[in-house]
């Protein structure tokens, strides 16, 4: 048995995937960083390319690379953490629609995009959601874009795919920074902005919608959760917002036995389309750095 029918062998006993011939995976690959902005070669290796790749398509001047950081090691020395790019040739080849993206990535939210971005291939490869590459949009997509047959206004998720038949949008929420926890004043508002922005995405969807709220401890998510109990059994916190150069938003209270009270908004879905996930309960080790 040669090489080939050994591959081959491998292939149909699902232990190494099927390889595009190089054109075809260069461009897939430039599609899912157009879309991201960026991704890793942890993740276009195992979704798109073969090993020397990147290397080939950077040398064509189709992809540029950044040091974004380190990674301790414990048996040696700090390994940096590289990102890579597509260059504005690398962009109009790999061009989604008339979407060919923004020359950089944003640095400042590279490791929050990573973990989304992480999150979405893991569920393509797990699932098979979707077909990979295809019908994922992304925050700064949609921004630009907006998602074809959707309504999403100002609600930027950050992220939307679909399965096949469009029977099910998901949407994906990485909280790194759960304002639903937070007690305060200002937050009291962020929390009511934060659960409108999921009524609004939970309406707007392509059949049933499942929204995957990812946070970075299992704390976080078993206490998100709790609260969403609380809002679906009494209601949320209501607001109301005034427009002038800038919006402010105030309570709704209303006079109650002579006291002024804060009331309380229905929540429009049910529960049920949420899902509380947490990086402590889904192991992204193979995609992330």
């Amino acid at each position: 048995m040669g090489h080939a029918d050994a591959q081959r062998k491998k292939v149909e006993l699902g232990l190494i995937r099927q390889l595009d011939d190089y054109e075809v995976r260069s461009v897939k690959a430039l599609q899912w960083m157009v879309r991201w902005g960026f991704s890793t070669s942890k993740i276009l290796n195992q979704i798109y390319l073969s090993k020397n790749d990147l290397a080939k398509m950077e040398d064509a001047g189709l992809v540029e690379n950044f040091q974004i950081g380190f990674k301790k090691h414990k048996d040696s020395r700090p390994i940096p953490t590289v990102i890579w790019f597509p260059t504005r040739k690398g962009r109009l080849v790999g061009k989604v629609g008339d979407y060919i993206g923004k020359r950089y990535p944003s640095v400042e939210l590279a490791s929050h995009d990573l973990i989304a971005q992480a999150f979405v291939a893991d569920r393509l490869a797990r699932d098979s959601v979707g077909s990979t590459g295809t019908d994922i949009w992304p925050a700064r997509m949609i921004a630009k874009t907006g998602v074809p047959g959707i309504d999403l206004a100002q609600h930027l998720p950050d992220a939307v795919y679909f399965d096949h038949d469009r029977s099910t949008t998901y949407v994906l929420e990485v909280e790194r920074n759960p304002i639903l926890i937070k007690r305060s004043e200002s937050s009291a508002v962020e929390r009511f902005k934060f659960v409108e922005k999921l009524s609004h995405l939970i309406g707007n969807g392509f059949g049933d919608v499942n929204v995957t709220m990812l946070y970075m401890t299992a704390h976080q998510a078993e206490k998100t959760k709790a609260i969403f109990d609380v809002f679906e059994r009494e209601g949320y916190p209501d607001f109301y917002c005034t427009q002038g150069k800038t919006k402010h938003y105030w309570a709704h209270r209303e006079d109650v036995g002579g006291t002024l009270k804060q009331m309380n908004k229905v929540l429009s879905f049910s529960t049920t389309a949420l899902n509380f996930a947490s990086l402590d309960g889904v192991d992204l080790s193979r995609w992330l750095p």
